[in-house]
Formats: structure tokens, C-alpha cells, sequence
């Protein structure tokens, strides 16, 4: 085989291993992409509920803090 052919071939060989690639990248960037969105709204709604957590936990201790006096038993 004449080297201009092989060349050529090496070539086209090349040009066909970078377009795959290139596009196998792109489609793993996009698959990426769907994929973050769904765990960026779980994390969310996860950081809403540690919120609600945290304010609870607040409101019991400041409670057990400072009981109502009319609450205690009369002696």
C-alpha cells in the first residue's frame, strides 16, 4: 500500500476516534446535567426540612428555658 494511502487512513482513523470522542463527552456532560438537576431539587427540599427541624428544636428548648407559670401546679 502506497505511504499517501496509509497516511490518509491514519487520517481518517484519527478523525473518526476524535469525533467519537467528542461525542461521547458531550453526552456525558448532558447526562451529568440531568442528573445534578434532580439531586439539586432533592437537596433542597432536604435543607427545608433541616429548617423546619432546627426551628422545632429551637422553640422546644427555649420552652423547656422559660416555662409558663401558669402551667405549674398550685400547692
Amino acid at each position: 500500500m502506497p505511504i499517501e494511502a496509509t497516511a490518509a487512513i491514519d487520517i481518517f482513523v484519527r478523525r473518526i476516534l476524535i469525533d467519537t470522542l467528542i461525542n461521547f463527552q458531550v453526552c456525558l456532560e448532558e447526562a451529568m446535567r440531568n442528573h445534578v438537576k434532580p439531586l439539586q431539587a432533592e437537596n433542597q427540599k432536604l435543607k427545608g426540612e433541616i429548617k423546619i427541624l432546627r426551628d422545632s428544636r429551637e422553640e422546644i428548648v427555649h420552652i423547656g428555658e422559660h416555662p409558663p407559670t401558669a402551667a405549674r401546679p398550685a400547692k
